[in-house]
């Protein structure tokens, strides 16, 4: 007769820990997570920013020394 209350409260409380820790948990890692997350998708984003600055810098460099070039060009056409 034991035996037959035994199991059933053993597998209520391992249902109950069960339940309880798996809420918890997921509470727990999903904050990591999202700091985890966040801190990845700034650096993504910074990174991004800086390479298109720095291929925005490398066009007005490439202009200013074709617009030197022209302006040569011209002036020694003029003359």
């Amino acid at each position: 007769m034991k035996r037959i209350l035994i199991y059933p409260v053993a597998a209520l409380i391992a249902l109950c820990l069960n339940f309880s820790a798996c809420s918890k948990s997921e509470e727990v890692v999903s904050e990591k997570e999202k700091g985890k997350v966040e801190k990845i998708t700034d650096q993504v984003a910074k990174d991004a920013v800086k390479g298109m600055n720095s291929a925005i810098n490398k066009a007005k460099v490439l202009q200013k020394k074709m617009d030197e070039k022209t302006k040569a060009l011209d002036e020694t056409s003029s003359e």
